[in-house]
């Protein structure tokens, strides 16, 4: 993986647009970039190793003549960063080039009956054989589109494929698992890899399904499902909603900022868009077993579900990383649900754990951003987050997006339950609508507080973050962003786990973070704090209290668990992109990080 760009023009040079696109899916993280091109008949390429800027203003990636062409931006998956691994990749005589995502299982195998045959290999990465396999198609006489479906499931795995063909005006491509996406406007036809690239460009979108393969032209589309059969592209259609501004920084420095401030109008759309709540909340109430599946971010506010189930509507639920599903399906059957969680809806492992659940007889809910994702057309049921396109590669918009549908999720059951009274979901559901403004509040309060903890952080080796009850989730995600985006190893953990090994690690000024947003268990969490400052800690609370012992004290209204961890999480994504400034960093483009993980 990661970032694939395609355009077909009836008129003008393809690459600049190429790059242009490319630039927009720089967010999804890669290490080494490249455009191909058809020129006259003829395939022209250009690749280099690093980030886009440095290779355009080294090699020229937009120079590259012709109307029509693919590029893509490479996340190591197989084989190091190098020129020779980087995509789009060639066979042996020049008349195929290929950029893919995914992974090719089967590599190994492929790669050893090709090199039988004669193919020769520049490159140690394992979609080099999709390229290969093309070339072999077209040498038996099969179409561009044949070969390449052939290629394709020849390989196993998650793959989407975009390819070019020597002599041939149109790009074609294949999707199974990982995601791809098709556009057109008057006199351009488009190929990307997510939405955002496609934003402000293609005047309708295409979300392509599993099995589609088919080809794109200046302004046309073909499209041909699993089984071979034409598909009418109004099938595949998509109503995005988001503006081109969604994808601009808007004068902030950087997206990740940006989207910071943004959590105010994202919870405000999220709110208006619950649709389906009522079904989704049933399908809680009528399941044997909930379980709670997501990766990252995601499964932080899954986590803080699992704590909201049991309190508000006395329902448990299992929450789940969804990488490790397999430990308790033996025991998912019939009557139990899964409630997946995940932003793009294209995350592999959750994508895997909703498949697995599935075909166990399980239920699936998925809660999900993106529109047409996988996620949400494979679901039994769908809650859509309002928090539109999210271009920095670490999560904050989504995830308070997320907090929100699932609060409201659990409220809708209590409500269909008989858990709580009518006062008490009145006035439940009244803090849940004050969210946006809680959030704005916070964000004008926590400014400073954020900035002194960042100027901590950034300069230290190491940071434990803790938290009780609804606070857990909090110093989950407040460790996680320090780790995404300032490179600083950052630990969480249950605030009541400290006696039990991870206080050995502390001494004089090692920065001890902790969240308690319950006041009910803010006297354990103030004992907690005091055994961190006798050994020397250099301590930061986010209570409700003003007069507890601390080296940073930010006071923190009492809120109501609905809305608890959506405002406690906003000071600590500010610490973070602050300690990322602070050391130099790009928040934007962390690190060996890519923004949607489509592969297992």
């Amino acid at each position: 993986m990661c970032g694939i760009f395609g355009v077909a023009l009836s008129e003008g040079r393809a690459a600049p647009i190429i790059v242009r696109g490319l630039e927009r899916l720089e967010y999804r993280g890669y290490d080494s970039v490249g455009v191909a091109t058809v020129d006259g008949g003829a395939l022209r390429v250009a690749k280099a190793v690093g980030r886009l800027a440095e290779a355009e203003a080294r090699i020229g990636l937009s120079l590259l003549p012709g109307r029509v062409g693919i590029g893509h931006t490479r996340w190591a998956t197989h084989g190091e960063p190098s020129w020779e691994n980087a995509h789009p990749l060639t066979g042996c005589d020049g008349r195929v080039a290929v950029a893919a995502n995914g992974i090719v299982e089967n590599h190994a195998e492929l790669r050893g009956m090709l090199v039988e045959e004669g193919h020769l290999f520049t490159g140690s990465t394992d979609t080099e054989v999709i390229a290969h396999m093309v070339e072999d198609g077209l040498r038996g006489g099969l179409s561009p589109l044949e070969a390449l479906r052939l290629a394709a499931q020849a390989a196993r795995g998650s793959i989407a494929v975009a390819a070019l063909v020597a002599g041939e005006e149109r790009i074609f491509f294949y999707r199974r698992g990982s995601p791809l996406v098709a556009g057109l406007a008057r006199g351009a036809g488009y190929l990307a890899s997510d939405i955002p690239a496609l934003l402000g460009v293609a005047e309708e979108v295409y979300v392509l399904r599993d099995g589609d393969s088919g080809s794109i032209g200046a302004g046309t589309l073909e499209i041909y499902d699993g089984e071979g059969r034409r598909v009418d592209p109004a099938e595949r259609r998509l109503v995005v909603g988001w503006g081109a501004e969604s994808v601009s920084r808007m004068g902030y420095p950087h997206f990740m900022l940006k989207e910071i401030y943004e959590q105010p109008v994202a919870l405000e759309r999220t709110l208006r868009g619950l649709r389906g709540l009522r079904a989704a909340a049933g399908a809680l109430l009528e399941a044997r077993r909930i379980y709670l599946a997501a990766a990252g971010t995601s499964f932080h506010a899954a986590l803080t579900l699992a704590y909201l189930l049991p309190r508000l509507a006395g329902l448990p639920a299992h929450p789940l990383v969804a990488s490790e599903h397999g430990m308790v399906l033996p025991a998912v059957g019939p009557g139990d649900l899964l409630v997946a969680v995940t932003q793009s809806g294209e995350t592999a492992d959750t994508l895997a754990a909703m498949r697995a659940f599935k075909a166990a007889g399980a239920g699936v809910l998925a809660v999900v951003n993106v529109p047409g994702s996988a996620a949400a057309r494979e679901a039994d049921a769908v809650l859509y987050t309002g928090a539109g396109p999210e271009i920095a590669v670490a999560a904050t918009k989504t995830f308070a997006a997320q907090l929100l549908a699932l609060s409201a999720l659990a409220l809708e059951a209590a409500a269909l339950r008989g858990s709580m009274s009518p006062r008490e979901l009145g006035e439940a559901w009244a803090w849940l609508r004050r969210a946006p403004r809680l959030v704005a509040a916070t964000l004008r309060a926590s400014e400073g507080w954020s900035r002194r903890l960042a100027s901590v952080m950034a300069r230290s080796r190491g940071a434990y973050y803790l938290g009780r009850g609804l606070g857990l989730p909090v110093a989950l995600e407040g460790a996680l962003k320090l780790k995404e985006v300032a490179y600083v190893h950052a630990e969480a953990y249950p605030a009541g786990e400290s006696k039990h090994g991870p206080i050995a690690l502390v001494d004089e000024g090692f920065p001890v973070v902790v969240a308690c947003p319950e006041e009910a268990l803010l006297g354990k969490a103030l004992a907690g704090l005091e055994e961190m400052r006798a050994r020397g800690a250099y301590t930061a609370l986010l209570a409700p209290t003003r007069s507890a012992e601390a080296d940073m004290l930010l006071y923190m209204p009492g809120l109501h668990p609905v809305v608890a961890a959506i405002v406690y999480v906003v000071p600590l994504q500010l610490a973070a992109y602050h300690a990322a400034i602070a050391r130099g960093l790009n928040p934007d483009r962390p690190r060996n990080l890519a923004k949607s993980v489509t592969v297992e």
